[in-house]
């Protein structure tokens, strides 16, 4: 009997092991690549860098300056741009911190 749960156990774990054709099992999938605007995004903090940015997410499809903020509270702004895959977007907008220019926001859509 205890051979019976021996041998039935080793075949559960055999089955578990294998995939579902009965082959040997795959390796786990990995991470799509990290290309996505939403992903971009996380790996951003307010008060970056232009480098620190570049350094973390790549250089961007385009960089303009822009006016931004609302009613009154505008000023001029740097904004990068990615395309990601499936026509997503990652905008980000860097603020001038004396000589610098530093992240204030960003928005992927």
């Amino acid at each position: 009997m205890r051979t019976l749960g021996i041998a039935f156990a080793s075949a559960v774990l055999a089955g578990c092991l294998s995939d579902s054709n009965g082959g040997t099992p795959s390796a786990p999938s990995s991470p799509s690549t990290p290309n996505t605007s939403e992903w971009k995004g996380a790996q951003l903090d307010q008060g970056l860098s232009e480098a620190d940015v570049v350094a973390k997410i790549g250089k961007p499809d385009s960089i303009s300056m822009r006016t931004c903020g609302e009613n009154g509270a505008q000023w001029t702004c740097k904004q990068y741009s990615y395309n990601t895959a499936g026509g997503h977007r990652l905008k980000v907008f860097f603020s001038a911190d004396g000589n610098y220019w530093t992240v204030n926001e960003w928005s992927a859509f």
